[in-house]
């Protein structure tokens, strides 16, 4: 049971955005003002600009939804570390993260913010990866909360680097240090357009299925209180509001 729990918890952080906890309040009216959301501390999901500006493609997906649907009181960016405590602790939240089948056991999917995401491995230039024997006796940065398949994984004889942040595995691969990096790939080609990279920079990915993003909340929250997420973000799809945000971070590279 803790083995499977543990997995769980894996799939959820993908990529690539994921979760904040809030007290649970003893009345809907209660949790409508004081609801804490999270947004992954990591390029280019949430982050502080070098200006001090706190930014981000699903923190500011997330902050219209709050404001919309007057639920929420913080939007909070949360490193890796926290948002496993946050989850082991059994804390509840709502935020943006990967609709898997993992997420679905340990969370109420309320919708979909109108994207498709994939998880790959990007090698840098002149290393084609045509299938998964091509990793084989690469230095693979796998930064802490990257999640792109089970066997990936749990594959003990590749050889794994572990950095505790995205924009610092770019700058390895870049450096020559390692020979690619993992994660979701919309992230990957995003934080390496801030390191002055671009296509040319890089071989042939391997890239995975699709997934969805959506809104995620613990189940138990007030019925009142997720019509009302549920309905603001559809409301922010169907004015453009949400593709618009996403544009502007070239979330859409991978297309």
């Amino acid at each position: 049971m803790k083995k499977k729990f543990g997995f769980s918890i894996s799939c959820i952080i993908l990529t690539l955005a994921l979760l904040l906890a809030f007290p649970v309040a003893s009345a809907e009216q209660e949790i409508t003002s004081s609801l804490d959301m999270l947004t992954l501390s990591q390029i280019p999901y949430g982050f502080v600009t070098p200006e001090g500006e706190t930014t981000g493609v699903l923190y500011q997906i997330l902050n219209e939804v709050m404001v919309l649907s007057t639920i929420g009181k913080h939007n909070n960016l949360v490193p890796f570390k926290r948002v496993l405590a946050k989850i082991r602790a059994k804390h509840n939240f709502c935020t943006i993260a990967a609709g898997t089948t993992e997420s679905a056991e340990l969370f109420d999917l309320v919708e979909p913010i109108g994207y498709q995401m994939s998880a790959g491995i990007l090698p840098a230039k002149g290393i084609d990866l045509v299938d998964y024997d091509s990793l084989k006796n690469l230095r693979i940065a796998v930064p802490l909360g990257a999640y792109i398949e089970e066997r990936f994984n749990s594959d003990t004889n590749l050889h794994k680097i572990i950095p505790s942040k995205f924009v610092n595995a770019m700058k390895m691969l870049k450096s020559g240090r390692i020979d690619a990096v993992a994660g979701t790939i919309p992230a990957l080609t995003y934080i390496a357009k801030t390191q002055g990279m671009d296509e040319r920079s890089f071989g042939k990915p391997l890239i995975y299925d699709p997934f969805d993003l959506y809104l995620l909340c613990s189940y138990g929250i007030p019925t009142d209180v997720r019509y009302k997420l549920k309905k603001a973000l559809k409301d922010l799809k169907a004015k453009g509001r949400v593709q618009q945000i996403l544009e502007r971070y070239s979330w859409d590279i991978q297309n």
